[in-house]
């Protein structure tokens, strides 16, 4: 919502199977583009094992069925000041400590998104260390079809990981495959 954090928040790992997945050697952690460091919320999550249908779903109590949660206001408010934001998968356990810089981190980065809610300039502070290619240093903007970034969300519709132009934007579908435009 306009007016503050976003209520319905979830990120999702599809592991493109359709089977009980352990992950369980892995953690999701959430980067601040305004330090590009951890943030103070919810620094991240180790994760477990999937559903039946190979997603993982880490979210707020308003998004039912899921492996691992969040508190109510975790992720990116849309309100000012506008940054960019990441959401990192890394091969490791230990969630960074809170303020924890992304260059810092020296764990194997298995995929990233950068994004912001809003238009908002690029953050080249965690474009640079998410997408070593520079082709692939997009950041992607829940309102890019237009829509209102309470009701997007953002998907990988490509195979590249580690890449901006992987990533569309859509209707949330949490728990359940999404369509790709």
């Amino acid at each position: 919502n306009s007016s503050g954090p976003q209520r319905r928040q979830f990120v999702e790992i599809d592991t493109g199977l359709n089977a009980f997945v352990d992950l369980s050697e892995y953690m999701v952690v959430f980067f601040d583009g305004a330090a590009d460091a951890v943030y103070g919320t919810t620094g991240g999550v180790a994760l477990g094992r999937t559903a039946a249908n190979g997603l993982y779903l880490i979210s707020n109590p308003q998004v039912l069925e899921a492996q691992a949660s969040l508190p109510n206001g975790t992720l990116a408010p849309t309100t000012t000041p506008i940054n960019a934001h990441a959401v990192v998968i890394y091969q490791g356990t230990q969630v960074p400590r809170e303020a924890t810089l992304i260059g810092s981190i020296t764990l194997p980065m298995v995929d990233a998104i950068v994004y912001s809610t809003v238009p908002a300039a690029s953050d080249t502070g965690l474009l640079d260390v998410c997408y070593p290619e520079a082709a692939d240093r997009v950041q992607n903007d829940e309102a890019a079809n237009g829509g209102n970034p309470v009701d997007q969300s953002i998907r990988r519709c490509a195979a590249p990981r580690r890449a901006g132009p992987s990533f569309r934007v859509g209707p949330p579908t949490p728990g359940a495959a999404h369509a790709c435009p």
